[in-house]
């Protein structure tokens, strides 16, 4: 197959040769298409083919914030990162930047100011707007006056995560349409005399707000939400918590009234939490050790595909074998739900009890960042995001293609694969250079 020949949308035939930084090459079993890559370190966006060669370019000005998404339409949509000296944290951001094929700039909205800052992700809802993970500051008092234990070590803010839904109002502008805020779902077991007391076993649906496994009492990232999702089928939106080690499911069918309460929407819920899993000691019930998921990334629902609809991919990050060796797996959850409608039991580890499918491999492992993508053929696409290398398995765990971001200290979020029939694509020309991604 390696001498063989394909023609790029008009062009003349070119060797199917893979470049130096394919490491393996089996294109007769590979999901084909056109794969994005935003490297943290980089100011530039590009698209490959499978053969690892750049068939499109964009340039921009900043770093990414990180999030990075090819649209239907041909449009590239961009978090990016803006200095913010009052937030430092892996993962920030602060402005969306939609790119035109012609790489100028269709639309740009910043969202960074002392007290709040858009980081890790931004989604296109169907609607047209966008969906902004953001963090919310806090001072000592209110957090105190929410039940939060007070602090063995110098504490003098948390961050607490919103999402909102932002629509576009012109070349720089956006209107807020829609938001819903962790800070509107606490619940605490410390202090009786404040409103949101409870036992907080018996309320899975809220979020307790001294819950400091991995944060030591002391860290201000309460949350740390680095992934969202959106299902369509149901109008629910998940969130992958790292903090909590946890996904997330909340309602978009809510108004903004009442995602700050616990009625209303399509599920009656208001914004409390439909459904959460991975790591039920989040919510105090079982041991820390009874988890499944580990600071986990890049929740991706499947739809649409043959025995898989309705369940979610996850890059499952940092765990520890026998031997306290870190690796990571690609995980899939059969999430247990009719129609959309979850049963958030109290004082019970959800199902399910495990995973529905499980893939790791020697040396796989990433403690940060990463992703994993199902294609219709049944294989996937995972990204180890702190070594910058992205590889497609098959189901029974055959590795098929190999690539290594050839970026000194080169890192990726996540990474895309779109079908040589996506929307982007049409009456565009994608004929490689020859250029590799520098």
């Amino acid at each position: 197959m390696l001498g063989a020949c394909r023609k790029e949308n008009g062009t003349e035939p070119v060797p199917e040769k893979p470049s130096p930084d394919v490491l393996v090459y089996i294109p007769e079993k590979m999901s084909h298409g056109y794969t994005l890559l935003a490297p943290l370190n980089s100011k530039n966006v590009y698209l490959i083919d499978k053969e690892g060669f750049v068939v499109k370019k964009w340039e921009a000005t900043h770093l990414p914030g990180p999030d990075t998404w090819l649209l239907p339409n041909g449009q590239l949509l961009r978090a990016e990162k803006l200095p913010n000296s009052d937030f430092s944290a892996g993962g920030s951001g602060g402005r969306i930047h939609l790119f035109n094929w012609d790489n100028t700039i269709a639309w740009e909205f910043d969202w960074s100011t002392a007290t709040e800052l858009q980081h890790h992700d931004v989604k296109q809802l169907p609607n047209g707007n966008f969906l902004l993970t953001v963090w919310e500051k806090h001072g000592l008092s209110e957090i105190l006056e929410r039940g939060k234990i007070p602090p063995s070590q110098p504490l003098t803010e948390m961050w607490f995560d919103k999402i909102m839904e932002v629509k576009p109002t012109g070349p720089t502008s956006g209107t807020v349409v829609w938001e819903w805020k962790s800070w509107d779902h606490l619940i605490q077991d410390f202090d009786s005399t404040m409103p949101n007391y409870g036992n907080v076993s018996q309320h899975p649906e809220r979020i307790d707000i001294n819950y400091n496994f991995l944060l030591q009492g002391g860290a201000a990232n309460f949350m740390h939400i680095n992934g969202v999702e959106y299902v369509p089928e149901y109008d629910q939106i998940i969130l992958s918590v790292r903090n909590f080690s946890e996904i997330w499911i909340i309602d978009h069918s809510t108004t903004t009234a009442e995602a700050a309460t616990g009625t209303g929407g399509i599920r009656g819920k208001g914004g409390d939490l439909l459904y959460r899993w991975g790591n039920a000691f989040g919510y105090q019930v079982g041991q820390l050790s009874d988890r499944k998921l580990f600071t986990q990334h890049n929740p991706t629902w499947i739809s649409n595909l043959p025995n898989h609809g309705g369940n979610l991919l996850v890059f499952n990050n940092d765990l520890e074998d026998a031997n306290g060796e870190p690796f990571s797996t690609i995980n899939e959850i059969k999430l247990p739900h009719t129609n959309g409608n979850f049963n958030l039991l109290p004082s019970s580890a959800l199902v399910p009890s495990d995973y529905a499918w499980t893939y790791t491999q020697q040396g796989l492992y990433s403690k940060h960042l990463s992703s994993a993508l199902r294609f219709p053929n049944g294989n996937t696409l995972l990204c180890e995001g702190d070594k910058g290398l992205c590889q497609e398995i098959t189901h029974e765990g055959e590795v098929i293609w190999k690539y290594q971001l050839p970026v000194p200290q080169g890192s990726l979020f996540k990474v895309l694969r779109y079908a040589p029939d996506y929307g982007a694509f049409h009456n565009k020309q994608l004929a490689r250079t020859g250029q590799l991604v520098e």
